[in-house]
């Protein structure tokens, strides 16, 4: 079993629980702070317990969920004051070694973390309330030739793909919508568990090519988030949310803002990818607000942003082996061997326009492109523990 790459006698006041934890280990105001995470960036801080070992000659495998008990061992054994769930996977085994520890736990709890995450009842359940694109389990009573097609549980865009109508079958596990035309957009708001604040607006940046879909990154805030029609909509979306769920702590909505209407299309009941980059432009940490919510204490009524920040996923274009990668985060260790399509690390920009910010992010995506070495034959999985 894997270890920390720190010593045990190193103290842990946080342990955040996830698939990576960088950004929230670099945001956390109150001390040492550990994290149990899927992989095992070469620039992560604290000390780290991965799942997955990462360096030379070893292939960094597709990401699996971690086994409930794996996750729920490592985490007694760094005994935290505070642990912090950040993907919806580790809720449950967090939830179960906080109650054991006494530990204070900061995230919403397992059973509102499984009503956010089941996207039929969800439709169900908020559909009269908010506008929702046109669900059902039969894919006949969805309009366009064109639907999409997903799992009822899952996050990630993992299994969602746009389907003709007339070729999609109804089966269990999956249900399907109404293709949505138009901009991508997520907002991260703060939550007591009756009320909710909009921090940010902002941009998704999604792959949209072929029948799939993959999340790239966002764009912190999107220019819409200065304009007051789209805000209204997400404050009330947001505000709905967290009154019939009951969320805690930093969430997010994802949807699509479709001609004059914002279209919710998932719940993410966690901190999102987006904190990192809300945190370059806030007046405010998003982990101290986070922490403050989880306690019942709102008192943030507005946040200032001022500029943009753009996060970009960079995925390996085919099997390569990663040179040193120092100006990009997350990253992969140098050596390791990435095949196409998983993840290599992430790039992270600011500017005073959202263009420029993009354009700096796709600059250093290239950057990063140009010091991966292809490999022509993918060598046995090494990675595990």
């Amino acid at each position: 079993m894997p270890s920390g790459r720190s010593s045990s006698s190193d103290s842990c006041k946080v342990a955040f629980v996830g698939v990576v934890n960088r950004q929230f280990c670099e945001l956390y105001p109150g001390g040492p702070a550990c994290s149990v995470q899927f992989y095992d960036p070469e620039d992560q801080p604290g000390r780290v317990v991965p799942y997955v070992r990462e360096g030379p000659g070893r292939v960094l495998p597709p990401f699996r969920t971690p086994p409930s008990g794996w996750l729920e061992e490592r985490l007694r054994e760094l005994e935290p004051d505070s642990i912090v769930p950040t993907s919806e996977f580790a809720v449950e085994p967090a939830h179960r070694v906080a109650r054991r520890l006494g530990a204070e736990f900061l995230g919403n709890p397992p059973g509102v973390v499984r009503r956010a995450g089941d996207k039929w009842e969800l439709y169900r359940r908020l559909s009269d309330l908010v506008p929702m694109p046109e669900t059902s389990r039969d894919p006949g009573e969805v309009p366009g030739r064109v639907i999409v097609e997903k799992p009822v549980s899952g996050a990630g865009g993992v299994g969602v793909r746009r389907v003709e109508r007339e070729r999609a079958e109804p089966r269990p596990g999956v249900i399907f919508q109404r293709l949505l035309k138009g901009r991508h957009v997520s907002a991260l708001f703060l939550s007591d568990g009756s009320d909710a604040v909009l921090l940010s607006v902002n941009d998704q940046l999604v792959d949209l090519d072929g029948d799939g879909y993959a999340y790239r990154g966002n764009l912190v805030p999107s220019p819409f988030h200065l304009v007051p029609r789209v805000r209204r909509q997400l404050e009330r979306v947001c505000r709905v949310v967290t009154e019939e769920l009951g969320l805690v702590g930093l969430n997010g909505v994802d949807g699509v803002l479709e001609g004059d209407t914002f279209y919710l299309v998932e719940v993410n009941p966690r901190p999102t990818a987006a904190t990192e980059c809300l945190a370059r432009v806030a007046d405010v940490n998003p982990m101290t607000v986070h922490s403050s919510a989880c306690r019942g204490e709102l008192r943030l009524k507005r946040v200032r942003v001022r500029g943009w920040a753009c996060k970009r996923v960079v995925y390996a274009p085919g099997t390569v082996r990663a040179g040193r990668l120092s100006r990009a985060r997350d990253r992969v260790r140098p050596g390791t061997i990435v095949p196409g399509g998983e993840p290599v690390c992430t790039v992270v920009a600011c500017s005073s326009t959202p263009s420029a910010a993009l354009r700096l992010t796709e600059r250093e995506e290239r950057w990063v492109l140009r010091r991966l070495e292809p490999v022509s034959s993918t060598p046995p999985t090494e990675g595990w523990y």
